[in-house]
C-alpha cells in the first residue's frame, strides 16, 4: 500500500517576451542627427526602424537621428520580433531632438 501522498495541478502563465515589448517606452536624445532635422517640429511623430543594425528614428522628411546603443538592446530585440514603435518629438533645437518611444 502507498502512503498518502496527494498531487495538485497548478499551473500559471509565464510573462512572455513579446508583453515585455508591449509595454517598453523609452525617452531618449538621438545621436547622429541628420540634416532633415531642421523639418520637424515637435510633437511630430515618426517611425522606428532597424537599418543595417542600428536604430533610425525616420519621417515624411528622412532621418531624424538614431537611438544610441546605451538605450537600444530591449528595443532592438523587439524589432528584430516585428514588434514596431513610434517616436514622438518631445524637444527639438537644431543640435539635440529628445523622442518618447512607444509601441504602435
Amino acid at each position: 500500500m502507498k502512503g498518502g501522498g496527494y498531487t495538485t495541478n497548478y499551473s500559471r502563465d509565464l510573462p512572455s517576451k513579446n508583453n515585455d515589448c508591449d509595454s517598453l517606452s523609452l525617452t531618449v536624445d538621438l545621436h547622429n542627427l541628420q540634416p532633415s532635422l531642421k523639418d520637424y517640429k515637435e510633437s511630430d511623430i515618426l517611425a522606428v526602424e532597424l537599418y543595417r543594425g542600428l536604430i533610425q528614428v525616420v519621417g515624411i522628411y528622412g532621418i531624424c537621428g538614431y537611438v544610441p546603443a546605451a538605450q537600444e538592446s530591449r528595443l532592438y530585440n523587439c524589432l528584430e520580433k516585428g514588434k514596431s514603435f513610434s517616436a514622438k518629438i518631445l524637444s527639438i533645437t537644431e543640435i539635440s531632438c529628445r523622442v518618447r518611444i512607444t509601441p504602435n
